[in-house]
């Protein structure tokens, strides 16, 4: 495990993987409630979780869970802890009613057992304010989020970190639901918590400083984001490594800031970076493969590139249509960005085409959402 974990913090993931299995085959030997297949188990979660493979992390998850209920009963903590696991699995891949159901699970575990304040009580109830942000139910996720926050002050007092985590996603919430002006002091004032307490530019930082920098740059405040985009990038380079899929995201947001400011020597190779970590850390075909691809073929397509532009929307539209389906909404935003180009290189036709299926798919997309 700890030449797994060294090869991890490394950024070379194959080689954590292989330490990980070859591990987990030793374990099985001993049988199927071994203590160190948990470990290793949670470990291979853990580790596909960080590289984005998350059916692989939702396997290694599940297994675990069943090997916590056989070892210990399904009624105990652990069993709990390992469903929010699994949960956090389910949230990242979009599977939503699956991921609140093992938080509601957890959570009624915890409170049946009498540990109704304990901190993993009010990480499933954040974890759920997260979903129901996610599915626009806005007032079921921030009387979530309050309820967390009452347990983390009881907890630890009204400074700690989680009450800034948890004052984060409760300011995202607030931009979504079209509150920005709301959220910028929640944005501001978790920062000076966490710094409070933490110190500067410590890794607990770093989503708070995305989240505002996103902020700033949805409201067309390009050099405040750029700033605290860079600040983010910064820490993320030094506490998990330039090649890490988070450090990636990052520089993404930074390129975006960088391109709408009009410095393309600054924004191309970050979007060529991003892409190259994302490819290694994810595969060729993951989501955020297919997000970078668009970036970086839309800074081209407004350089007037669109010889280097076409090959990248392409790929990027093959993508998403192989991952997110012939009917997703994020089909038809690929659709429309290929189709833009295909008319500045003169090929109306086919753009007309892809234009009218791009139409077809968000008319479905809205009569499938409408009460």
């Amino acid at each position: 495990m700890d030449s797994a974990e060294q090869a991890a913090r490394s950024g070379d993931f194959a080689t954590a993987e292989k330490h990980l299995l070859e591990a987990l085959s030793a374990a099985e030997m001993f049988g199927p409630n071994d203590q160190h297949m948990l470990v290793t188990l949670d470990g291979l979660g853990a580790l596909y979780e960080r590289r984005g493979q998350y059916e692989k992390a939702e396997q290694a998850y599940r297994r675990s869970l069943d090997v916590w209920r056989r070892a210990l009963g399904p009624n105990s903590p652990m069993v709990a802890k390992s469903l929010e696991r699994l949960a956090a699995v389910y949230q990242a891949e979009g599977k939503h009613a699956d991921a609140m159901a093992s938080y509601q699970r957890a959570v009624t575990l915890l409170e049946k057992a009498g540990k109704g304040g304990d901190p993993m009580v009010a990480t499933g109830l954040e974890a759920m304010g997260e979903i129901d942000r996610a599915r626009g139910k806005y007032a079921e996720g921030a009387d979530l989020y309050m309820r967390a926050l009452k347990i983390w002050d009881k907890n630890f007092g009204p400074d700690h970190p989680l009450i800034a985590h948890c004052m984060n996603n409760l300011g995202s919430l607030l931009v979504q639901e079209g509150k920005a002006a709301d959220a910028e002091p929640l944005y501001l004032h978790a920062l000076a918590m966490v710094e409070k307490t933490m110190g500067p530019d410590q890794p607990y930082s770093a989503p708070i400083l995305n989240n505002l920098g996103d902020l700033y740059y949805d409201r067309h405040r390009y050099p405040e984001a750029e700033n605290t985009y860079r600040r983010s990038l910064a820490i993320s380079e030094k506490s998990l490594g330039p090649d890490d899929p988070n450090t990636a995201k990052v520089m993404n947001s930074l390129a975006l800031a960088y391109d709408a400011e009009g410095k393309p020597s600054e924004a191309e190779p970050l979007y060529r970076k991003s892409l190259a970590v994302w490819e290694k850390a994810s595969g060729p075909e993951s989501p955020d493969v297919a997000t970078s691809l668009n970036n970086l073929a839309s800074f081209y397509y407004s350089q007037g590139k669109y010889a280097q532009a076409e090959p990248l929307f392409k790929r990027s539209l093959a993508i998403v249509e192989k991952v997110a389906g012939p009917d997703h909404p994020d089909l038809a935003h690929a659709l429309t960005n290929y189709a833009a180009l295909l008319r500045k290189t003169g090929h109306a036709g086919e753009a007309e085409k892809m234009e009218s299926r791009a139409k077809e798919i968000l008319a479905k997309h809205s009569e499938e959402i409408s009460p």
